[in-house]
């Protein structure tokens, strides 16, 4: 069957809200709209909806687009996004900005990438793998810029602790015969006197006592030493 445009409105009566939209191909090649809120409406409970078409164009997609525009324009600023599924005006549809189809006319779009544009304006949903792939390919690409900014860069020793410390959180310490100090650091200071950091913030907490005769707690912003 030959193509044609024509424009539609949606009815959801469960809501009592009205989409209006334009299609360029038949009336029953399973076209529902281009809007997500409305298309993820319409898969939850397609019982509610009904369809009816308003106009029929049998020149070209521009006029199709023009006359879907006439009637959007009727819709009052205060119902678009409440009565209606239509959020936005219209305006220049993409496909019938002379700007744009001469920009894009030479261009080639492949098999692979025409059948999942169809598949979108069908609202069919694209395989699991394919959202993996473009999200590997999206973290690849990330990756990729961060190795490149960082190729070459060696961070010292000096650097690293004192970004350590500039991170690091400030307590009080006890040490088994009863000297009480404050130290930046709970982690290196672990290490330097063979303590397990896990139960000294245990005992930061309140869980255990102490550890190994240390205790330790956390450091109030504005207490005096």
């Amino acid at each position: 069957m030959e193509k044609y445009g024509f424009v539609y409105l949606w009815r959801d009566r469960k809501h009592n809200r009205y989409y209006i939209g334009s299609h360029w191909g038949t009336e029953d090649d399973g076209y529902i709209c281009s809007s997500n809120w409305m298309r993820k409406s319409y898969k939850r409970r397609p019982e509610d909806f009904k369809r009816r078409i308003i106009s029929r164009i049998y020149t070209n997609r521009k006029d199709t687009f023009l006359k879907e525009d006439y009637y959007i324009k009727m819709i009052k600023q205060e119902e678009r996004g409440k009565k209606y599924y239509n959020i936005h005006l219209a305006g220049h549809h993409w496909s019938s900005d002379d700007f744009l189809l001469e920009k894009f006319k030479n261009r080639i779009v492949s098999a692979e990438t025409r059948e999942k544009m169809r598949q979108k304006r069908l609202g069919i949903k694209q395989p699991k793998e394919f959202g993996l792939k473009v999200s590997a390919s999206k973290l690849n690409k990330r990756t990729s810029i961060k190795s490149e900014f960082k190729k070459g860069y060696i961070m010292s020793e000096e650097v690293k602790r004192k970004k350590s410390d500039a991170l690091a959180k400030e307590y009080f310490i006890t040490n088994p015969i009863g000297e009480k100090f404050k130290i930046k650091g709970l982690v290196r200071f672990c290490k330097e006197n063979n303590l397990n950091c896990s139960s000294m913030l245990n005992v930061s907490s309140g869980i255990y006592k102490q550890h190994k005769g240390y205790k330790v707690e956390k450091c109030v912003i504005g207490e005096p030493n």
